[in-house]
């Protein structure tokens, strides 16, 4: 009887939680007023070199891995090692392809954002869903989202930065 239909629902689902809300994590995880106004800086300075009228060229690293290996390479990219004339922009992975742990995902995704332009390094997300730029949007300088999908195409309507198909 019942126990057999429940037993055919959700084969493939090893556990259901909860995503915390955006303004939740935004307010656990709140920038500073100093953190804003460099963000909104990195967001000009970007504007200028896409329109030409900034000598800087855009380097744009798109380190795989954890996120210590992430704040490695921002150290290194920090320390001019492309020299003078370049804008290093660090491009991460979205949070929401972690299994499983998603709320610590983003609090982690969130804290490295955080870290980084703390650092002094602007920072840019690919986009592939409608939820992840509501956790982190504040803290980037640019985005890209894959041109394929109509609503994707209408979600950079919404972004506060840059943004790239």
């Amino acid at each position: 009887g019942r126990r057999g239909v429940g037993m055919a629902n959700d084969l493939r689902v090893h556990s259901v939680s909860a995503l915390l809300p955006p303004s939740c994590v935004v307010e656990e995880q709140p920038a500073d007023a100093d953190v804003y106004a460099r963000i909104l800086g990195f967001r000009e300075s970007l504007l200028d070199i896409l329109a030409g009228a900034s000598s800087k060229f855009l380097v744009i690293l798109a380190p795989c891995g954890m996120p210590e290996d992430l704040l490695q390479a921002a150290r290194s990219a920090q320390a001019g090692e492309l020299g003078a004339s370049a804008k290093v922009q660090l491009i991460i992975q979205p949070i929401m392809r972690h299994n499983g742990r998603r709320n610590q995902a983003v609090a982690q995704h969130r804290d490295l954002l955080l870290q980084l332009n703390a650092m002094g390094l602007p920072a840019s997300a690919a986009f592939d869903d409608t939820i992840t730029p509501q956790y982190c949007a504040d803290l980037l300088t640019h985005a890209s989202v894959p041109a394929g999908a109509a609503m994707m195409r209408e979600l950079v309507s919404g972004l506060s930065m840059p943004a790239g198909l």
